[in-house]
């Protein structure tokens, strides 16, 4: 599928600019997405809510969204699909809202479902509300320096693969399913 670019450095036919967007209404309109990818936006909301993302069947890639070096953003919308997650130096970034019929998966490239690393600001990821996590995605939360809790307790669990945790000084609670 086709993956939407979000760029605040250049224009091309796949590519918008800051000065071109100033929120994201009208997104909805992008209709199976293969991914989205955004960069260098100085935006404090990306609201992904209303995204309607490629059909994931087991036998095909999950669509990625890809958020990294957005100084600005505090808080991530996410939307509900299936979806493989990396968020990247997004340094002033508080909230990140996963939807309750979101799951997580893998793409071709990476096992990895959730990437998280250099949200400096974020306090607590709570990946508790989704669904569920499908073929083993990993997950892998580093270089967070504020990041206290870590909240993955629900009855899947036992479905994530990989598990790296790391580098994160103040994280002092992380959940899981007993």
């Amino acid at each position: 599928g086709t993956i939407l670019q979000i760029l605040g450095m250049s224009l091309n036919p796949q590519t918008l600019t800051t000065p071109i967007i100033s929120d994201f209404t009208g997104i909805q309109d992008f209709i199976h997405l293969g991914g989205i990818a955004i960069a260098n936006l100085n935006y404090t909301t990306i609201d992904l809510s209303q995204v309607e993302l490629n059909q994931y069947t087991f036998n095909q890639s999950t669509p990625m969204i890809s958020i990294s070096s957005c100084p600005l953003v505090t808080d991530i919308i996410l939307p509900s699909d299936t979806i493989n997650l990396v968020l990247n130096a997004n340094t002033y970034l508080t909230n990140i809202m996963f939807q309750p019929s979101t799951y997580i998966g893998t793409n071709n490239t990476y096992n990895t479902g959730i990437q998280i690393s250099g949200c400096n600001s974020l306090l607590s990821i709570d990946i508790s509300n989704i669904l569920g996590v499908l073929n083993n995605a990993g997950l892998s939360v580093s270089s967070n320096l504020n990041l206290t809790q870590l909240n993955l307790k629900n009855s899947f669990c036992y479905n994530w693969g990989l598990v790296t945790i790391a580098a994160n000084p103040n994280l002092f609670c992380v959940q899981v399913d007993d």
